[in-house]
């Protein structure tokens, strides 16, 4: 019984860190610290909708003003539109088209004051659970310890 009971805890974990959204967000786009944080927030909630993912296990870095092009132009220069390139990272299993598409419009949408949706781009990947570490612990040794 114990033993099932922990096989139980250890397939709740990982179903519950199964996606675990790390998001990079660059962009060529000048965003307040105030409005950055009101993305951060919305991207969060639009995520873990998405994805299942409890808000605690999704990251967001997002780094504003970079010097980026979009088809050859500069974004925000010279009359260009500001870009935008976004990279989803989650762990397990890849994730299907539909979710892929709730991710981004999660993203997209509340960026969309900054940066306009036809100059972004969004790459997804993923990695295997043994492929990320948190706490100093490769995740299944971290379940492990937990369970």
């Amino acid at each position: 019984r114990t033993l099932r009971v922990l096989q139980h805890n250890r397939a709740s974990t990982l179903h519950v860190l199964s996606s675990m959204p790390t998001v990079t967000v660059d962009t060529s786009a000048e965003i307040t610290r105030e409005a950055a944080l009101v993305f951060i927030a919305a991207a969060t909630k639009g995520l873990s909708e998405a994805t299942g993912a409890i808000e605690g296990h999704i990251h967001i870095q997002l780094r504003e003003s970079q010097l980026m092009t979009w088809g050859g132009k500069a974004g925000g220069l010279d009359g260009a539109p500001h870009t935008a390139q976004i990279r989803v990272l989650t762990a397990g299993p890849a994730l299907d088209a539909g979710k892929k598409n709730a991710i981004v419009s999660a993203l997209l949408t509340p960026l969309a004051s900054h940066v306009p949706k036809a100059s972004s781009q969004v790459h997804f990947s993923s990695c295997e659970l043994d492929c990320l570490a948190i706490d100093g612990l490769l995740l299944p040794d971290l379940i492990a310890r937990d369970s």
